[in-house]
């Protein structure tokens, strides 16, 4: 079943979590103060807020999240995208935030958005992955995450670091923790100049 975008907002994105367990991550382990920031699959913005308006566009492919998200953050810019482009110019932005949603994606398609990151990204620009992941010897968590994530492609530690590798990226493991039943994973990955 589908959250509307309020029920979202207030049952998987409320505020003291998205701060425990996505801005003060992000904040520790990476530098994205006054940084140009792309919030890929932005949902209803709950990280919005973490940075100034002018420095923060996100963008989601659903047209329902995306409407609630300017109403409860009128100040910021969100966007639709449509197809495996997303809707800006080259080299915009300092980093790419995505947090939860390559899970929802099947490798196939993120391999499109893999060129979409390093064609948006500028010199020395990064991807920021927080992501639910199956850890070896967590059964519960895995079958927890497997159960009632409408997410269908959970996965390891290695297929996501594959994935970001086998397409042009160089990967930093930043942190992995539990988050209540779900595994998590961070990582940062950089484009590899050719």
């Amino acid at each position: 079943m589908e959250l509307s975008p309020r029920i979202y907002h207030h049952i998987i994105r409320p505020r003291l979590f998205t701060k425990i367990y996505i801005e003060d991550i992000l904040k520790r382990y990476s530098d994205i103060e006054n940084k140009k920031i792309l919030d890929f699959g932005s949902g209803v913005g709950a990280i919005s807020n973490m940075f100034e308006p002018q420095n923060y566009l996100g963008i989601d492919s659903d047209t329902r999240r995306v409407h609630y998200a300017r109403k409860l953050n009128p100040n910021y810019a969100f966007e639709v995208s449509k197809g495996n482009k997303l809707p800006v110019l080259d080299d915009s932005f300092d980093s790419i935030i995505i947090v939860a949603v390559l899970h929802h994606i099947p490798s196939e398609i993120l391999t499109d958005y893999l060129e979409e990151f390093k064609r948006v990204l500028r010199l020395n620009g990064t991807v920021l992955v927080i992501e639910p992941c199956l850890f070896n010897n967590s059964y519960i968590n895995n079958w927890f995450m497997g159960y009632f994530d409408k997410g269908e492609y959970i996965r390891t530690e290695d297929e996501y670091m594959n994935l970001f590798h086998d397409h042009g990226f160089k990967i930093n493991l930043l942190s992995r923790y539990r988050k209540i039943f779900y595994n998590e994973i961070f990582f940062a990955a950089v484009p590899i100049l050719n």
